[in-house]
């Protein structure tokens, strides 16, 4: 219990709410004491080919908004468990985009410790453990800062409620995102010791939760949280008058100390970042600011679900900053009544109010720093949550503490009512209204909401006015707030039975393939394994889902095989002619659809529909001619241009040697005989030299060797690895060792060794 270091504060208190935050949790989850889990993943039974066997009694998605579970971190962590088990690091992902970096596109937070349970359990359990834990944590992690800045008991527990249940910690409660915001009042525990403690023991502590923020899987919110409480601890430090130059000093080599103890991760997406598209899509591409009628969200939770809405919902509330509306009064009183406490919290929620909603164009000025041109603004919603929590605990201390008058908080909730009712009256839906279904239906669903916030405003205030002498009035306002926030979280997070969230059967287009012996890839339309769910059934796809992307894979599929990204998801609506030369050198022996009419012939007609790619390229073959481009523009330029001829000759980049030579035919054999995700070994013999291509994503850290001769990777067609191999029979292999990931690793392991010696010795 390394927190409870505070002696006014008793360990009973803490495990009282630790157990408060358990139940509560088991409350919210309660189906899975009968069996149920928690996950999104019912989404298989909706796509083919798991489709036809779907369950009678499982008619609806659990969630049709969130489908990242199942296309993106399912699949990734299947993946990561395959390879560990196998007695690999995660590194390279085969799967998806002609094979693209695994442990390094972050967001996998493969090391993240709450998803160890991925590793330990069976598909269906492992989202439910790591929910269950992180709304728990959450909570109990905002109870502990809390009282460190001596709030009670009771406002630290509705602070826990308040920040665990928030409307964006649910909606994103799967994903990377809670990974980071689960640790963010961690965070400003550690200020407040820097404040109290500004030492190495002091610095080497938060370097640890940092590095536990850097491995959380995203890297944005990590941003936001750093800079939250960089401007807490500034704020903090002026009105205590400590700040100087040796706090600054010893909070930023907090962060220095984190990067380097995350070089095993922090430096292969560093890696990938500079070889990837998002840099540059991010930076041009600026997601907008949201609209000022999104603020009705503080006061209505429910506003964006409803079927008014187009679907039945607008993903504004993907970044619902709903905190609960019986907590708001007591933000009021926290302002009246405890300012000076409430100062940096005020900051705080002024700046994420200006940049959310772009106020006097306060973008223009965050815009200018670099790295804030890769962060959704709108992110900065995760301020309120984290704000509103400490403040509402704040309110709730001055009813007690502050002579009370019961007319304060009448005036408080009156102001609230006002808000809400003024929003109601004047909220301009036009923003949203490619989004509006029926706009009348809409503005009945708000008023519906408006009159149960009156309600729920009106319990809080009379429970509120006998807590300073009941108990039980106290905990009944405590219940309150849990429901309050139930009422809008519920169902986001959905649990299924265990049956209904996996598929366990073999399907036909794995049947159909597992006899292939060779390596191939497929390419899948009309949303037959959408989205990285090939990864599922271990069949490579040239399409897929990942962020980052990289930045030869992403112009290649826009210009080469002329398909759209939306949102980093790489999908084919359909089948074009012209794009099958780049098919074929991809290695796509196959077309999986659910229509007839493609021109190529048809090997399987069952559920789905399965074609055969004529005259597909081996996943290596040789080539005899090739052309010399002088960048990677210029190579991706002559690749287009001589799509028809890519059957016989390379575009090479850089390389001297390579000319455009007369025809050339040999007699060559290329034998597969041991393939892992990271080693590919075979046997190559030609009768003349030339170039062996191998259909796999360039990228840095592929090595390859003939007969143990280390030779160089050249780009190839843009996209793929070449090499040269001399006439004659050869060993040849390519192994994936990432010098990013191997240097990382000694770093974070010296580095961690260091800090643990150090923290062991002062103690």
């Amino acid at each position: 219990m390394v927190f409870l270091n505070n002696n006014i504060n008793s360990k009973r208190e803490y495990w009282y709410a630790l157990g408060i935050f358990t139940l509560l949790t088991i409350v919210y989850f309660y189906p899975i004491l009968l069996g149920q889990v928690i996950s999104q993943t019912d989404f298989y039974y909706f796509i083919s080919p798991w489709d036809q066997f779907r369950p009678d009694d499982l008619t609806t998605m659990g969630n049709s908004v969130l489908m990242d579970q199942s296309t993106e971190f399912l699949p990734f962590f299947l993946e990561a468990k395959s390879q560990i088990f196998n007695g690999l690091f995660p590194l390279w992902n085969p799967y998806i985009f002609a094979g693209t970096p695994l442990l390094a596109n972050m967001q996998s937070a493969l090391f993240f410790p709450l998803n160890i349970g991925h590793y330990v359990f069976d598909p269906a359990i492992g989202f439910s453990f790591s929910s269950l834990l992180k709304l728990i944590l959450s909570a109990f992690f905002t109870y502990i800062y809390a009282r460190k800045i001596n709030l009670s008991h009771t406002a630290g527990i509705v602070s826990g409620i308040v920040f665990a249940y928030a409307m964006f910690h649910i909606f994103w409660l799967n994903h990377p995102h809670t990974n980071s915001t689960m640790l963010f009042p961690l965070s400003f525990y550690f200020a407040e010791q820097f404040l109290r403690q500004c030492n190495k023991k002091t610095v080497l502590q938060f370097a640890l939760l940092v590095t536990a923020t850097l491995f959380s899987g995203h890297v944005e919110l990590t941003f936001l949280i750093a800079v939250a409480t960089g401007i807490y601890l500034f704020v903090r430090a002026i009105q205590l008058q400590v700040l100087s130059m040796r706090l600054i000093y010893m909070f930023f080599s907090s962060y220095l100390i984190a990067c380097i103890l995350s070089a095993i991760i922090l430096l292969p997406f560093v890696e990938f970042l500079i070889y990837s598209a998002t840099w540059g899509e991010r930076a041009e591409n600026t997601l907008p600011p949201l609209p000022i009628g999104n603020s009705l969200a503080f006061f209505l939770g429910k506003i964006f679900v409803h079927e008014s809405w187009i679907g039945g919902q607008n993903y504004a509330h993907a970044v619902n900053p709903y905190i609960g509306i019986v907590i708001l009064p007591l933000i009021i009183l926290a302002i009246k009544y405890e300012f000076k406490k409430s100062l940096a919290f005020i900051v705080l929620s002024v700046i994420a109010f200006l940049a959310v909603f772009n106020i006097v164009s306060f973008h223009s000025f965050l815009l200018l720093i670099p790295i804030v041109k890769q962060t959704p603004l709108y992110y900065f919603v995760i301020f309120f949550m984290m704000t509103g929590s400490i403040m509402a605990g704040i309110g709730l201390d001055s009813i007690k503490n502050k002579g009370f008058m019961f007319k304060h908080l009448v005036y408080a909730t009156i102001s609230v009512l006002v808000i809400i009712g003024l929003f109601v009256l004047y909220w301009d839906g036009s923003y949203y209204a490619e989004f509006i279904q029926d706009n009348d239906l809409l503005k009945g669903h708000i008023k519906q909401l408006a009159l149960i916030s009156l309600v729920l405003l009106m319990l809080a205030l009379l429970l509120l006015r006998f807590s300073k002498a009941s108990k039980v009035a106290t905990y009944m306002f405590v219940l309150l707030v849990f429901i309050d926030l139930s009422l809008v979280g519920q169902g986001w997070n959905p649990t299924n039975k265990k049956e209904h969230v996996f598929p366990q059967k073999e399907n036909e287009i794995s049947e159909f393939f597992s006899q292939t012996k060779q390596p191939f890839r497929i390419l899948s339309l009309q949303n037959v394994l959408l989205s990285s769910t090939n990864m599922l059934i271990k069949i490579e796809e040239v399409q897929g889902y990942d962020v980052p992307v990289t930045s030869r894979y992403h112009q290649f599929f826009k210009q080469a095989l002329k398909g759209k990204d939306l949102y980093w998801h790489y999908n084919i609506s359909q089948y074009d002619p012209t794009i099958l030369p780049f098919l074929q050198i991809l290695n796509v022996t196959h077309i999986i659809s659910k229509i007839a009419d493609l021109d190529l012939p048809l090997v399987h007609d069952g559920h789905v529909k399965i074609f055969q790619v004529p005259d597909a390229k081996q996943r290596a073959f040789m080539t005899y001619q090739s052309i010399n481009a002088n960048d990677e523009e210029h190579a991706l330029r002559l690749t287009l241009d001589n799509k028809d001829n890519l059957n016989e000759l390379v575009v090479l980049e850089n390389n001297n040697d390579a000319e455009e030579t007369a025809e050339i035919i040999a007699k060559n054999e290329i034998e597969f005989y041991s393939r892992t995700s990271q080693k590919i070994k075979m046997k190559v013999t030609t009768d003349k030299p030339g170039y062996m291509v191998l259909s796999q994503s360039y990228y840095p850290g592929w090595h390859a060797y003939v007969d143990d001769e280390e030779v160089e990777i050249y780009p190839a067609d843009y996209l793929l690895q070449a090499i040269k191999v001399p006439q004659g029979s050869h060993q040849v292999r390519f192994v994936y060792q990432p010098f990013s990931f191997w240097f990382g690793l000694v770093i974070s392991l010296l580095s961690f060794g260091i800090v643990l010696w150090n923290l062991k010795k002062s103690k």
